[in-house]
């Protein structure tokens, strides 16, 4: 007879371990809702500048404007050509707007709850990758780290900060978390490439970090090559020597070689004879040509490096490099921003071009880890300290037994990415990491996991009594803990944004039809992006189409009117640029003029 046969019910055991389960597991569910319900409800009361959203924020709702125009006016090429068109910053962000605001309406305070849902599937992913890896050993040790998990994210002031703002930090943390666990799965699993559906999510969460933000994505591009070539060295090794032959013994046949050495001698020519932008994009022919080169070569000999053991490697070029280096390759612009991004000069704390000490520039990334990435130094410090041992020990379990680890993977690809972005870029500012900080906690779990299985009980629980007593005490003093400074991304000063106020209604009132707006505040102004998005959300809400940026257009036909906004009437670097650019085709009608100690107005009406 079956033996669940002979003991049904609560004989054996079970149903009295299944249903305490349960209770603690919809215990912690109620606690988790509370949380974040308490979380909103305090941000929208403590925040009077909900509405401002500022700088990369405002500049992409406007983008996001434009898109839903093309598709309400049924510009579905101009709409796909915004997609592909993005040098600068990702679409992934501006697609989930333009679903979301097509079913309730362009709002800054919905773009806001875009980005608290986010954080709401960050806490749920979190909990998640916890049980996906724990469900099969201690369930209790499960909710216990499922626990420590979310209420150490909420123990983090600045993802508290972020998850209300139109910043993409958030997103860029949720995809990590997931690129890394996949990343981690792909190397401790044998079977991992059998199923399809792996091989999907794999892809979807690369491509949701790099299309969250190009540098995400480059960043863990580079860390995947450096983790492959220091795991499997011969393999990694192999596979290239084995391109170069087969690039050296094709180089008399290969055209693209001569046009590739004719070009690459062609950016040793004088800048009289190259004019703008043409190193530029003869750099980007050059990479795109040797790019191509060795994916030509891929698809030809793919099916016979895998017979020869390259599999696994074969996936990483096919699945995860492909789709991220042919999304960059295919616009120029796309290509040429991303050098730029990597070299921007900017530190956090200083003014560019400040000097700045040596020790300081290079401890921004870990000063921030270790004092200011959760709530206090003590939970900070003991994070970071994991970090560290995860790192190290994993490294000297690998030389020596060729062992990998989970925590281990976590904690190769966050402290990687924080020496990229420390030693081989010089745009130190501290939100570049942010989205790191939920896979510190994660190393964490992963790491107390595996002390409490591999190692010593008694340790582990030691450590888990500090997260629990840590974690506890914040809990009870969670509702106090949160104030202004903690949710409030736009500040608590309604008189800083007092230009846009003003600003706002004086243009929105005088819109009557087709316009061309010139933004002329100081670039450095805090309120230039604002100011110019509550003006394109009138625009778009009254069904008039609005130029924000004439000088990427070639032609205003459809425009009868212009608004010129300045911090004084005096400027007008802007607006002569703008007749020199159209100044045969139209003339310039000046109409009302509106002037404050705030800025300057004017209006003008387009006459062909």
């Amino acid at each position: 007879m079956n033996q669940h046969l002979k003991n049904p019910g609560f004989k054996d055991g079970n149903l009295p371990k299944k249903i305490s389960l349960y209770i603690l597991t919809a215990v912690q569910l109620v606690l988790i809702i509370y949380s974040l319900l308490n979380l909103y409800e305090k941000f929208d009361s403590l925040c009077p500048n909900k509405e401002f959203i500022t700088w990369d924020p405002s500049l992409r709702f406007i983008t996001t404007l434009q898109m839903m125009d093309n598709i309400r006016q049924f510009r579905i090429g101009q709409f796909f050509f915004q997609i592909l068109d993005s040098p600068t910053w990702p679409v992934l962000r501006n697609l989930i707007q333009v679903a979301v605001f097509f079913i309730t309406e362009p709002s800054q305070i919905i773009d806001i709850r875009i980005t608290f849902a986010t954080f709401i599937v960050l806490i749920l992913v979190s909990g998640l990758l916890i049980y996906s890896e724990e469900r099969r050993k201690s369930a209790y040790l499960n909710l216990i780290l499922i626990f420590i998990g979310w209420n150490l994210i909420l123990h983090s002031p600045v993802l508290l900060v972020y998850g209300f703002s139109g910043m993409l930090e958030i997103q860029g943390a949720v995809f990590f978390l997931l690129s890394v666990y996949f990343t981690a799965n792909f190397y401790l699993k044998n079977d991992f490439l059998t199923k399809f559906s792996n091989r999907i999510f794999f892809l979807l969460s690369v491509t949701g970090l790099f299309h969250s933000k190009y540098p995400y994505g480059y960043l863990y591009i580079f860390s995947l090559v450096i983790f492959e070539a220091f795991t499997s060295p011969q393999v990694f090794y192999s596979y290239v020597i084995r391109y170069f032959s087969y690039f050296r013994n094709a180089a008399r046949k290969n055209p693209r070689l001569f046009v590739i050495l004719i070009l690459g001698v062609s950016l040793f020519l004088p800048e009289s004879l190259l004019y703008g932008k043409s190193k530029k994009y003869i750099r980007y022919v050059i990479v795109l040509l040797m790019v191509l080169d060795f994916f030509i070569y891929f698809l030809k000999q793919k099916k016979e490096l895998t017979k020869l053991g390259f599999e696994k490697l074969n996936f990483l070029v096919g699945w995860i490099f492909l789709p991220v280096i042919g999304w960059v390759l295919i616009h120029p612009d796309r290509f040429s921003s991303s050098g730029s991004t990597i070299s921007h000069v900017q530190s956090e704390g200083h003014a560019i071009g400040e000097a700045v000490s040596a020790f300081d520039y290079y401890m921004v990334f870990f000063r921030e880890m270790i004092l200011n990435s959760f709530s206090d130094p003590v939970t900070s410090g003991a994070l970071f300290i994991i970090l560290c041992i995860s790192f190290c020990g994993g490294l000297i379990l690998f030389l020596r037994k060729k062992e990998l680890s989970r925590h281990f993977i976590y904690s190769f690809f966050i402290m990687l990415s924080v020496l990229i972005l420390t030693f081989l870029t010089p745009n130190h500012q501290a939100r570049h990491i942010y989205h790191l900080y939920p896979a510190i906690v994660m190393v964490a779990l992963c790491f107390i996991s595996y002390i409490f299985y591999e190692k010593s009980k008694l340790a582990a629980i030691a450590i888990l009594l500090f997260f629990g007593i840590l974690c506890g005490s914040f809990f009870v003093n969670f509702n106090r803990s949160l104030d202004k400074t903690t949710l409030c991304f736009s500040g608590t000063d309604r008189s800083a944004y007092a230009l846009p106020l003003w600003a706002a209604p004086k243009t929105g009132e005088n819109l009557s039809g087709n316009t061309i707006f010139i933004n002329d505040i100081d670039p450095e102004y805090v309120n230039r992006a604002d100011s110019e998005l509550l003006l394109n959300i009138q625009a778009y809400n009254r069904h008039i189409k609005i130029m924000t940026n004439p000088k990427k257009f070639r032609s205003i036909e459809g425009y009868s009117e212009l608004i010129f906004l300045s911090n004084s009437c005096k400027q007008n670097s802007e607006l002569l640029k703008f007749q020199q650019i159209f100044g045969q085709q139209v003339k310039l009608n000046p109409g009302k003029e509106i002037i404050s100690e705030l800025g300057c107005i004017r209006f003008y009406g387009l006459q062909r």
